[in-house]
């Protein structure tokens, strides 16, 4: 049978944006009412047909009058009409673009599907269960009990889903923050600096720094060096650590968090010339994450293949480059927790998925000097891609959610500054360094949690979206960088972020490297 239904909704508030909702083979006219028509809408096997129309985020009530006309077989048609007032529904009590609004519409356009399926006794038992918290939450609000429905639904929503794509980007930024010390560190021992009035004692002879270090990195890639002399080291090898610790204060969008993370660095790097060197680093990344009012816990886990090089232009001049390809594992615990008309439920929702990160930097630099006083001026590019496999959750029963594929890129930029002051001792040399930097993110529009309810036979899909990020913030940077005899080096480095909305966070850095005759 043919079926062409005309459907006209009155809205009572004719203060309305005119982005209305798309729809097929629909026509819509704004002024002061809404008029849609839609033709030949198809029937399942049973004859049944049905249509949705997603009336937006504007307020309700208003009536909705649809005119049904069918065409039997006989050629003879029946005309209907039916005027019934549409309420706002449970969506209709929260504030849009929030993780309960989100839940809200799921449950809006689910629950009276439910309903209808259940009086055709196909639900499953958790399906049943599912339209039980359905029309648990519409009799709080029809009881008015909109401030207990809003926790509730915060509490069903799975937006500390977010935390993985924040703790996957942070692995790729910890990795190229450890690649990037080593290289700084290589630079503060080897670079085009003036070091003529230094030297280093060792094995009971003073060897001028200058003579050491300009012979060892860029000053004449011809000059003879004795075999087996300290000077004649050119594959290094060295561990970098980092440990991470701050929090995410809870937002309207995202609850917060604590997090402490540990990034190991190990690798080995060789000097192919007097201007360059390149290597290769294995790095393994974890992180333990506490959800805020306890909200439940993710523990994170990576592990990289790192590539890097740099190389001096000229003797103040340097490009660096650094790739890495790297595998994440999530294992989160969400908890649900809340009580509504006397039903009290505590449920926790397990799941665990994998990630792949690429990232990719460029940075450059421009070194200074006078006599033991030296800076650095520097500008980077990072890039990374996180994906993380959809998965679905399991121990919350008709309460578990199904995510679905994450796809995350961040680029960021930064540039700054960097100053040293290099000192002579017995027993080395002695870098202490600061520095300041500005980071722009340039990718800071908010990113979308979409899934469903795993028990819900529609797939009706929600849609959550995060907060977006704050594109500028600033790092400091203060450490101290130790050269030894023997090839050996090591540094201490601390940063702080500065001014990022809703982030705290620190770093501390550890690194050292050993140089061996090859």
């Amino acid at each position: 049978m043919n079926i062409d239904w005309r459907i006209r909704q009155r809205i009572s508030n004719t203060d309305l944006q005119s982005a209305y909702p798309n729809l097929q083979s629909a026509y819509f006219t704004i002024s002061g009412s809404l008029y849609s028509t839609l033709e030949t809408i198809p029937t399942d096997e049973l004859g049944n047909s049905s249509i949705t129309v997603n009336t937006g985020e504007y307020p309700a009530p208003y009536d909705i009058t649809a005119s049904v006309s069918v065409t039997l077989n006989n050629a003879a048609s029946i005309f209907l009409e039916q005027t019934f007032e549409f309420n706002a529904g449970i969506q209709g009590s929260f504030v849009i673009n929030t993780p309960e609004n989100a839940v809200a519409i799921t449950f809006d356009s689910m629950c009276p599907k439910l309903k209808i399926t259940q009086n055709e006794d196909q639900l499953t038992t958790l399906q049943r269960a599912l339209l039980d918290q359905c029309n648990s939450i519409q009799q709080a609000i029809s009881e008015g009990k909109s401030i207990e429905v809003s926790k509730v639904l915060r509490q069903i929503s799975p937006e500390e889903v977010a935390v993985q794509s924040v703790i996957g980007t942070s692995f790729s930024n910890q990795q190229a923050s450890n690649i990037a010390s080593r290289l700084s560190s290589v630079r503060r021992g080897t670079s085009q600096l003036s070091f003529n009035n230094l030297a280093l004692f060792h094995r009971g002879q003073t060897i001028p720094i200058a003579y050491m270090l300009n012979s060892a990195f860029a000053l004449d890639e011809n000059k003879d060096i004795e075999p087996g002399s300290l000077l004649n080291n050119r594959l290094g090898i060295f561990v970098n650590g980092t440990a991470s610790i701050g929090n995410r204060r809870t937002t309207a969008k995202e609850d917060g968090f604590e997090f402490d993370s540990y990034g190991l660095t190990l690798g080995a790097d060789y000097r192919i010339k007097s201007s360059t060197f390149a290597g290769a680093a294995l790095g393994v990344s974890k992180s333990d994450v506490q959800i805020s009012d306890q909200g439940g816990e993710m523990d994170a886990t990576g592990l990289s293949m790192n590539l890097y090089t740099s190389h001096y232009i000229n003797d103040q001049w340097y490009l660096d480059g650094f790739v890495s390809l790297g595998n994440n594992q999530f294992d989160m615990q969400r908890k649900i927790n809340f009580d509504l008309n006397g039903n009290v439920e505590n449920r926790t929702a397990s799941s665990d998925t994998k990630g792949l990160q690429k990232s990719l930097s460029i940075g450059t630099g421009y070194d200074v000097h006078d006599g033991p006083l030296a800076a650095t001026m520097y500008g980077t590019v990072h890039y990374s891609a996180l994906s993380i496999d959809a998965f679905s959750e399991s121990g919350a029963q008709e309460l578990d959610v199904s995510i679905s594929k994450q796809s995350i890129t961040s680029a960021t930029s930064s540039v700054g500054i960097q100053a040293q002051y290099t000192h002579s001792a017995r027993w080395g040399i002695l870098i202490p360094f600061i520095g300041l930097s500005w980071e722009h993110e340039f990718n800071d529009a908010a990113d979308t949690i979409n899934g469903t309810f795993s028990n819900d036979p529609f797939n009706t899909t929600f849609n959550i979206k995060t907060e977006k990020e704050d594109p500028n913030y600033f790092t400091n940077v203060q450490g101290v960088t130790a050269i030894l005899p023997q090839g050996i080096s090591a540094y201490l480095k601390m940063e702080n972020v500065m001014g990022k909305d809703f982030y705290k966070t620190t770093n501390i850095s550890v690194g050292g490297r050993i140089e061996l005759q090859f």
